[in-house]
């Protein structure tokens, strides 16, 4: 069993991908898989650019993302505590991805 400690995950953060734009470098090398991760890039920066859906879209290829990397890492026997920033949305939506998350989850709330 392992201890982690986390924040500042941004789920379904609208602006994260623009503040933080190796975030969505990294969301092109997880859905290029066998393509060209800068024709990636470029697709997932207009969609994110463009309509609310196309937007929501990218966000949920970001969450999915943050939780397959999660998942990597942690086992269900771990312990993870978060200390803030968890995500923007409804609790039930939000609620829904923490559910997907390995391990034993503790909240801090915060900022």
């Amino acid at each position: 069993m392992a201890t982690y400690f986390i924040s500042d995950l941004h789920f379904h953060h609208k602006n994260i991908l623009t503040y933080e734009p190796d975030r969505m470098k990294e969301l092109a090398r997880y859905v290029a898989v066998d393509q060209d991760v800068d024709r990636m890039y470029s697709i997932l920066t207009s969609m994110y650019n463009g309509s609310q859906e196309d937007c929501d879209k990218v966000l949920e290829m970001h969450d999915q993302m943050l939780i397959d990397y999660w998942n990597e890492v942690v086992t269900s026997d771990d312990e993870v505590w978060f200390l803030g920033d968890l995500g923007f949305g409804s609790r039930e939506y939000i609620s829904s991805l923490v559910a997907k998350l390995k391990g034993h989850k503790h909240m801090i709330y915060g900022n």
